[in-house]
């Protein structure tokens, strides 16, 4: 019998080879989400309330805004001597953070500074930020005087707004993000209501959101005739939610309103001298029966204000106005 040909081993089916593994692409935000914080009021090291802020940048000195009754409230005898803040430290890893402090006084003396002309009565102030690596050891960014919308421009009667913050210190706790609410302008803008330089919001806001930028998209000239882009506005600064003295709870719902003090406050309140207490306040906090055993705040657990009608905006003697809710 002729040879047969010899048949020829199959031929090794290499295993499929596996892609190698890449890592997910990084998520990017708006840069607008990194100019709000989570404030953290401070009392020896202790952490005490929480509330929100956001940076302004004017002239090269960058400083964190918030409302007064965060760093100070007299008539609850609130008085932490420091704030901390939770910041991004990558653009491209959100969940990797890192905490700083802020004193509030030096030697005794408060260091915020306050409105020239409306000082304690406007709910707002500006903390220096005295260290100059902030933002270039951070991911961190911050409004700047042109971002601010001026008194003299209007704004559509119930023009739409955001506001960002931290009700009752709920966020993304995995990748530090304030929530954002909407809102609406309940007052004629730029109108300063009942004479007070602050106008109405109409949304559902919570304590925690003391301090929040209220923020708007709005057209912005480019330079050239006729030629806008969108960008955000800083309006005002949410400071706390407001009702009526005389409602009767048995017939009528809450108002629903919140206060927000007008943003261009803000171009006098940081260049102000350092805000000094009344001569029969305490010029430091008290001190704290228990030494501080933490540097750093503990945010999974945030304590809340409960403080309620002890801020009264100014108006006339039969305003029938109250603060219900503050922190």
């Amino acid at each position: 019998m002729p040879p047969q040909p010899a048949v020829p081993a199959p031929s090794a089916v290499p295993n499929p080879v596996e892609a190698p593994a890449t890592a997910p692409p990084a998520i990017k935000i708006d840069e607008l989400l990194v100019r709000v914080v989570q404030v953290f009021t401070l009392n020896a090291g202790q952490q005490m309330t929480n509330a929100t802020g956001f940076f302004y940048l004017q002239d090269g000195y960058l400083h964190l805004i918030t409302n007064r009754h965060v760093v100070i409230n007299e008539p609850t005898q609130h008085r932490p001597d420091g704030l901390a803040l939770r910041l991004h430290v990558d653009a491209n890893e959100l969940t990797k953070t890192n905490d700083i402090q802020i004193p509030l006084y030096d030697n005794g003396a408060p260091l915020w500074k306050e409105h020239p002309q409306h000082g304690a009565a406007a709910d707002v102030v500006a903390v220096p930020v005295n260290d100059p690596q902030v933002m270039a050891n951070h991911f961190v960014s911050a409004f700047k005087p042109e971002d601010v919308l001026s008194n003299d421009q209007g704004l559509p009667i119930g023009q739409d707004v955001l506001i960002l913050g931290f009700p009752l210190g709920f966020h993304d706790t995995v990748h530090n993000l304030a929530i954002v609410r909407n809102a609406t302008i309940a007052s004629v803008y730029p109108v300063p209501f009942k004479g007070e330089p602050y106008f109405l919001t109409d949304a559902r806001l919570h304590r925690g959101t003391s301090g929040s930028p209220v923020i708007a998209k709005l057209p912005k000239a480019t330079g050239v005739v006729g030629e806008f882009v969108p960008a955000w506005y800083v309006l005002g600064v949410h400071s706390a939610s407001l009702d009526v003295s005389n409602r009767d709870p048995s017939q009528d719902e809450p108002l629903g309103l919140n206060c927000a003090w007008y943003a261009a406050l803000l171009k006098d309140i940081v260049t102000a001298a350092p805000a000094t207490l009344p001569a029969d306040e305490p010029v430091a906090p008290p001190p704290v029966e228990t030494p501080a055993v933490a540097q750093t705040p503990t945010p999974t657990a945030p304590a809340v204000s409960t403080a309620k009608k002890d801020w009264k905006p100014e108006g006339p003697p039969d305003d029938n106005t109250v603060i219900v809710n503050l922190l």
